[in-house]
């Protein structure tokens, strides 16, 4: 694979967020690798986000706004038959990439061996829509303290969820990782493209995608030495999160069945309770109670680290 020649195509579709969209956009354009083309699809319901891109009058940003609201898997797949680039990088409308992001995937990709290329995700919460942030002034918190022997993202077969360990300081192999990532177009066009069928909040959508690689013999290699942020502003909730709470868990469960059945199909229901009894009596008290309830429940009913 010829580095110097490789085209990134970063594919971004987006759902109602322009206060976040242009951070994610800026990123972008702020790249050191300069051969990238950005294609978003709007599947947003207002005009904002379409006026912001317009303003910049960059030809490497392809804006497409279909006539009907597609989802996020149709979106990534338009975006994505749109795009040229020997290289997909898949982005959220959320985000911001660390500079080096793009140089960084490239690298790793001919000089691994890799097929799908991922890296540190760290959330930045509560900001304030109307103030204008500098993301450089976050950068500090993408540091971690190393661990030579961790996985950095660690895929639990028995239940069917990922989760996140400690950064390995060193590139290493892992089956799954967060929802940005990046790929080789061939490998994309070998295993199929997101599974359309995956609706409401489309989880698993990505998930499923990056098993289906990793089943048909390709690497998927983590990177220590780039990041991006997950942007979350306070009182807002658009994408796929803007449904209501009990919608938006339905088709949490809903899509989740979908996709044991399909990757786990000889112990759908046993994984998919152990699924339901992490989530509502691990996971989500841990967000609305706070650690120091979960810790105790988690001894009586979780025995894993």
């Amino acid at each position: 694979m010829n580095r110097s020649n490789l085209k990134c195509s970063v594919i971004l579709p987006t759902y109602n967020r322009y206060y976040s969209i242009k951070y994610a956009i800026q990123s972008v354009l702020r790249q050191t690798y300069r051969n990238w083309e950005l294609i978003i699809v709007d599947d947003s319901t207002s005009c904002n986000t379409s006026n912001y891109i317009r303003q910049l009058n960059n030809p490497k940003v392809v804006y497409h706004k279909p006539k009907k609201k597609l989802g996020s898997a149709r979106a990534r797949n338009s975006a994505i038959k749109l795009s040229t680039g020997e290289i997909l990088l898949m982005a959220e409308d959320d985000i911001w990439l660390e500079e080096h992001c793009i140089e960084e995937i490239i690298k790793t990709l001919t000089q691994q061996n890799a097929d799908v290329v991922c890296f540190k995700m760290r959330f930045i919460k509560g900001l304030i829509i109307k103030k204008e942030y500098d993301p450089h002034i976050f950068y500090p918190l993408a540091k971690s303290a190393v661990h030579s022997n961790a996985i950095p993202y660690v895929w639990h077969d028995w239940f069917g969820e990922m989760s996140e360990g400690r950064d390995p300081g060193r590139y290493v192999q892992v089956r799954a990782c967060p929802s940005v990532f990046a790929m080789r177009r061939d490998v994309l066009e070998k295993v199929g493209y997101y599974d359309e069928k995956y609706i409401g909040n489309c989880y698993r959508e990505e998930t499923d995608l990056q098993l289906r690689i990793g089943r048909s013999g390709y690497k998927i290699v983590h990177t220590p030495n780039t990041f991006c942020f997950h942007f979350r502003f306070k009182g807002k909730t658009e994408g796929n999160r803007a449904m209501n709470r009990m919608k938006y868990e339905y088709y949490t469960l809903r899509n989740h069945f979908r996709f044991l059945r399909k990757l786990y199909s000889q112990r759908v229901l046993p994984m998919f309770l152990l699924f339901v009894l992490y989530r509502y009596l691990y996971y989500a008290p841990r967000r609305t109670f706070g650690y120091k309830y979960v810790e105790k429940l988690k001894v009586m009913v979780f025995p894993f680290p």
